[in-house]
This record gives structure tokens, sequence and C-alpha cells, in this order.
């Protein structure tokens, strides 16, 4: 097992638009004490997300240890990918269809204290435009963006302070110690979360000694 402390560098936003949360309260709160938690599936995407865009599909062992990790079948467009390099070189592994991952991610919970939870605010200004143009049968009747549109304060939670723990399990020390190092990587440079485009979600991450 590694763990890995993750700590907001500002602000972070996890669950925003899930269905399953609480009231539409727009974040993601673990189901039996109601912490603030990260998904182990958020972290895997993001880990699978940074180690697949840094990992040379000409190289098969870089290859193996992907599939090792975060098993198979690949996502259809990851598929392609590799069928794009594969061929059919001779000496080219051939990974298996099905296959379990060998690293289990476990949701992050907060550690050592409380997380600190911060109202936020998104405003849109021309509500009216935007709700009709993500309606594609009222894409024909799409009223223009204008002025005289009220502005629409919609409030939302954030987790702006505190440290969470992430828990990896693996079978083997070295696709773990792997797959913290690309977990690591993945929250510093792409983030977690909704709304990284717009500065939230980067994390700080230091792997436990």
């Amino acid at each position: 097992m590694r763990r890995v402390h993750l700590e907001p560098e500002w602000r972070l936003v996890s669950g925003l638009g899930e269905r399953a949360n609480a009231h539409e309260i727009g974040i993601h709160l673990h189901g039996t004490y109601g912490w603030p938690a990260l998904p182990g599936s958020t972290l895997k995407g993001a880990a699978a997300q940074w180690a697949w865009e840094n990992t040379d599909l000409d190289d098969p062992a870089a290859l193996g240890r992907f599939t090792g990790v975060f098993g198979t079948p690949l996502p259809e467009p990851r598929a392609e990918k590799v069928g794009e390099h594969d061929g059919d070189r001779p000496g080219r592994p051939r990974f298996p269809e099905s296959a379990r991952g060998r690293v289990r991610f476990l949701d992050a919970l907060p550690a050592a204290s409380p997380v600190t939870v911060t109202v936020d605010v998104l405003t849109p200004h021309v509500k009216p435009y935007y709700d009709a143009a993500a309606d594609s049968r009222a894409a024909r009747d799409v009223p223009p963006p204008a002025e005289h549109h009220q502005p629409v304060p919609v409030q939302f939670l954030t987790v702006s302070a505190g440290r969470f723990d992430a828990a990896l399990v693996g079978d083997g020390e070295r696709e773990t110690e792997q797959a913290a190092w690309w977990l690591a990587e993945a929250v510093t440079e792409l983030g977690l979360g909704a709304k990284t485009g717009a500065g939230y979600g980067y994390l700080d991450a230091e792997e436990e000694t």
C-alpha cells in the first residue's frame, strides 16, 4: 500500500453536478460519515489520464506498465491509438482483452483534522440563452444573449483548506509505487474535479515515506 497526502492549493470542487448528492449541494460527501471525500474513481481517472498522456505508445514496456496498473480493455479512443502503433510488427506483445488492474484507488478522506468547506458563487449573466442552448429540442428558439437578462447567482460548495489521504492498494510494490507517482503528478498538473480551467482543483501531493 502507498499513501499520498493531498492538499488543495486554492479551492477544490468535487461532485458538482452529481445527482446523487444530498439536496444537490454540489459536493461529494462520504455516504456514512458525511465528510467531504474524493472518490477513488476520480483519483484513478486523473492518474490514468496523466499516465496515458506521458506513455510512449511505441514502447511495449511502457504500455505494459499502464495496462498493468489500470487494466484492460482500454477505452475505445485509447485502443485505437494502440492499434495505430501496433500493426503486425513481430515481437509486439498482445495485451489481454479483459484484465483487472493491479492497483486499487480508494476514496481519499480528510486526515489529521477536518477540511474547510467554503461557499463559492457562479453568476451566469444570460441564463435564458444558456438554458435554451443546452436543450437540443429548443436549439432553434435560442434567444440571443442580451444585457437585459438578469444575473442569477448560483452557490456551490468548495474545499478550501485541509488535507486528504489517498490510499493505493496494489498486487505488487512496483506497480503501486508507479501508480502513486502518476497520481501525484496528475493532481499537480491536471487537477481534480470541476472548473480546473478556472484554477480550481489543483493540489499539492506528497507521498508518505
